[in-house]
């Protein structure tokens, strides 16, 4: 993960892979998972790619009041929203910006990075998209503000813009869902943000690494066709977000991952039917069919003629 957390002793707060024991956890398929768990306390981060950006969760929870500082050595621009507690930030040597629950800021921090200073035993979670300062002209549909950025942002080394409320759209969607748990009102929260992006993202060219996932999807639903595999669980397998997943998947089979798969099966079944004596239930069975019923209905709306048309003699 490219970024660096100091204290103002000079201390390195060193992030490794995993969770860490106490902090909020949330399963996000195709999010890498970084943390660290010191006498200072508890800092989580989870990040999804896509394509440019980057959508990365953070929970903090110190156990003394602490500044911190962080930078990252490829300097990125971005939104952050403060999803629990104010958060007061400021780049190295300006002055300070308190953001409160629900809203969100346009930073820059440039290569000096930017300072944090957290409450005692308090808890923070926030959100931010990541990217390049030259792309986040392709958010102005999004965030409120960004055409301020876009104008008067790359005048400056860095950039710090007052807090706004945070998009209508996912904030009704938090409002609206109040009965339902934490977790599932973040998860709503972080889809909203998702597939505001997605548009922005899909029609991207796959890089190297995720063309890699993909044929490593290829090959997991092709293995056994008696499993029958959901995306997000195919997504996490790979290291990959769904969204961009199924994009991709399309992108290099011209097709998506479940018709995909429904005709690798029909096209297994009438090879079985064709060159075996296995009964047709056995077939349906072998390829992922409970119900013979079913079977018969999926290969004739497929191939046209039923599964008995095409038995050996």
């Amino acid at each position: 993960m490219d970024l660096t957390i100091k204290t103002s002793a000079n201390q390195n707060l060193l992030l490794g892979p995993g969770v860490s024991t106490g902090a909020y956890y949330y399963d996000l398929p195709g999010s890498s998972i970084w943390s660290s768990v010191s006498e200072h306390g508890i800092i989580h981060y989870q990040e999804i790619k896509l394509g440019s950006f980057i959508l990365r969760y953070s929970f903090f929870q110190l156990f003394k009041k602490i500044a911190l500082y962080f930078k990252m050595e490829n300097p990125q621009a971005g939104v952050r929203i403060a999803i629990e507690n104010r958060w007061n930030v400021s780049l190295q040597g300006e002055n300070s910006v308190r953001i409160l629950k629900n809203h969100f800021i346009l930073f820059f921090p440039g290569s000096k990075g930017e300072k944090i200073v957290f409450e005692k035993d308090q808890k923070y979670r926030g959100v931010e998209i990541l990217c390049e300062p030259e792309k986040m002209a392709e958010l102005m549909d999004v965030f409120p503000g960004m055409d301020e950025f876009v104008t008067e942002g790359e005048k400056y080394s860095t950039y710090l813009r007052r807090p706004l409320l945070a998009p209508e759209q996912a904030l009704d969607m938090l409002q609206e869902n109040m009965d339902f748990t934490s977790l599932d009102r973040l998860i709503i929260f972080l889809n909203s943000i998702l597939l505001r992006v997605e548009h922005m993202v899909e029609e991207m060219m796959p890089t190297p690494e995720e063309a890699k996932a993909v044929r490593m999807a290829e090959k997991l639903i092709m293995k056994d066709f008696r499993v029958h595999y959901r995306i997000p669980e195919i997504a996490r397998k790979v290291n990959l977000n769904e969204y961009r997943l199924k994009y991709i998947f399309r992108y290099f089979y011209k097709e998506s991952i479940y018709h995909y798969q429904m005709k690798a099966r029909l096209e297994k079944a009438k090879k079985l039917l064709q060159e075996t004596d296995k009964s047709m239930e056995a077939i349906a069975k072998a390829i992922g069919y409970l119900y013979l019923t079913s079977f018969i209905t999926a290969f004739r709306k497929h191939f046209g003629y039923t599964p008995r048309s095409v038995r050996r003699p």
